[in-house]
């Protein structure tokens, strides 16, 4: 794969070079001393043919079918109680690391903890709720009564936007969420989600990392909202940020004769104080992201999303809080 402007005219220049070699070789008929010529030739054409072969197999598509080995998890630690034993401190951990032959680039990260208080339902749900729980893709939980709106916790990023995570890098990240005693049966959500591209097929603009865009008044007193997200992105009213930049690919080639593509990653804050934010990506074919590229269209560029998600009742970690204490 060509990497910049420079190695596609040098590619250009060499391969210039070998038609006019070929072409004097063909004038000057220097096949005429050798004893026997189209053995030779023969020859040639073989050896020529299995190197350039095993060259574009063991330096393109290797590498470009090779999948990216980037572990991500999300856990809990042990919790701590606090001594006026009202609140509990509980670790989170996020292991997100590259661990195999291809570099990539992070496009977004968000981590969030929510709060579902809950009480103890006796008689469980019906059968036409935990049914429709089901097959809108929810865990369903019959005895437990979820009895308000999540609370937001704690939310965050992994790692920066734009970063690069090459082969042996380590993004991984503790945090430590502050959780009340007094929601009594509630239970404890962690969900985190990654976003990269592979850095073999294509790369963010150097400015995608400080290209970072608020709906709101930054410097200005009270930081008001300004504007709002697309439509299909959000309600009106909901803030958000955002990171976006131009998106190159790896071939020279391609970059001149196909049409330009824009990355984006938005923040989404809902309205109200305690919804969660979340973060959506993707890659459109305007600065804009009026046209987003179908799965099909985004997949040379290895854009992949990647979501795990835990979640343990407050029982449970005050449990593990003071068994031993």
């Amino acid at each position: 794969m060509l990497a910049g402007s420079g190695w596609f005219w040098l590619w250009a220049a060499l391969a210039a070079w070998a038609v006019w070699a070929v072409w004097v070789l063909i004038r000057e008929k220097v096949w005429r001393g050798v004893p026997h010529p189209r053995s030779f030739a023969t020859g040639v054409a073989v050896s020529a043919l299995i190197g350039s072969a095993s060259v574009a197999y063991s330096a393109m598509y290797v590498p470009y079918v090779a999948p990216p080995k980037v572990p991500f998890m999300v856990s809990f630690g042990k919790p701590i109680l606090h001594p006026d034993g009202n609140r509990l401190y509980v670790p989170a951990h996020f292991t997100f690391r590259n661990e195999g032959s291809v570099s990539i680039f992070v496009v977004g990260t968000q981590w969030s903890a929510q709060l579902w208080p809950s009480a103890f339902r006796p008689q469980g749900t019906e059968r036409t709720r935990w049914r429709q729980e089901l097959g809108d893709g929810w865990d369903t939980h019959r005895q437990e009564n979820f009895t308000a709106a999540a609370r937001l916790l704690a939310a965050g990023q992994i790692s920066n936007a734009g970063s690069r995570l090459d082969p042996g890098d380590d993004f991984s990240k503790d945090a430590v969420i502050e959780v009340p005693v007094a929601a009594g049966q509630g239970r404890v959500e962690l969900f985190a989600s990654v976003s990269f591209i592979r850095a073999d097929r294509c790369k963010l603009a150097n400015s995608y990392t400080g290209s970072i865009e608020h709906s709101w008044d930054v410097e200005g007193e009270g930081h008001r909202h300004l504007r709002d997200a697309p439509s299909w992105l959000a309600q009106p009213g909901d803030d958000f940020f955002r990171h976006h930049s131009r998106i190159y690919r790896s071939s020279e080639v391609m970059r001149m004769t196909q049409a330009p593509d824009w990355a984006a990653m938005w923040w989404v804050i809902p309205k109200g104080n305690d919804a969660a934010p979340y973060m959506e990506v993707h890659i459109s074919r305007d600065p804009d992201g009026r046209e987003v590229l179908s799965e099909d269209e985004q997949e040379p560029y290895g854009m992949k999303t990647m979501e795990k998600g835990v979640d343990q009742p407050v029982a449970v970690l005050l449990r593990l809080a003071t068994d031993g204490a």
